[in-house]
């Protein structure tokens, strides 16, 4: 996720990866992406992403571009190092872009050749309407518009439709993100 510094117009951005354990909460989710969010915000180059890029600008053009393309190679044949694999913002489960926090509404991402990121998730502003109960009582009801753009060379339509059918589900019954899950499937190791 890249977290602008302030919210203003040249304000500094930076990158933040956040790991999750399978066995975390909404609550240990929400906790680690505050934490790193708070930590990206301190001034000055803070992330890893941050410390590569800085690395990298610094290189004569010609070097640059070979650097690049090797990475892609690398990349490629799964053997890139693990300090790029962990300071890349293409290489990550997903990708979460929070357009509400400026203001906008959710947009669908685009997706990226470099890099493993299937998922892009983008939220918009929080908005209220009124609503009619079944009893006829009006009252007012929180919403946040999100988007999902998928890379569908990952897994077949079925597993996509499956997947995004259950996080539709979670989205729907937030009280299931309290506790962990009772079995951890693991499918890649």
């Amino acid at each position: 996720m890249m977290v602008k510094k302030s919210l203003e117009l040249n304000a500094q951005e930076t990158g933040i990866k956040v790991v999750f354990s399978p066995s975390d909460t909404v609550y240990d989710v929400y906790h680690k992406m505050e934490e790193a969010i708070r930590q990206a915000r301190i001034e000055g180059d803070s992330t890893a992403l941050d410390n590569l890029a800085r690395t990298l600008v610094r290189l004569p053009a010609p070097f640059l571009r070979g650097f690049v393309g090797l990475m892609n190679i690398m990349d490629y044949f799964g053997i890139m190092p693990k300090f790029a694999y962990r300071a890349s913002p293409f290489h990550a489960s997903f990708f979460i872009s929070n357009l509400g926090s400026i203001g906008l509404p959710a947009a669908f991402h685009h997706l990226y050749n470099f890099g493993n990121i299937p998922l892009f998730i983008t939220f918009g502003t929080k908005y209220s309407r009124v609503i009619t109960g079944h009893n006829g009582e009006q009252f007012k009801r929180k919403y946040i518009d999100y988007t999902v753009s998928l890379d569908e060379r990952i897994a077949d339509g079925h597993y996509m439709a499956s997947g995004l059918k259950y996080m539709d589900y979670l989205l729907k019954h937030l009280y299931l993100l309290n506790t962990p899950p009772e079995t951890i499937v693991r499918d890649v190791d």
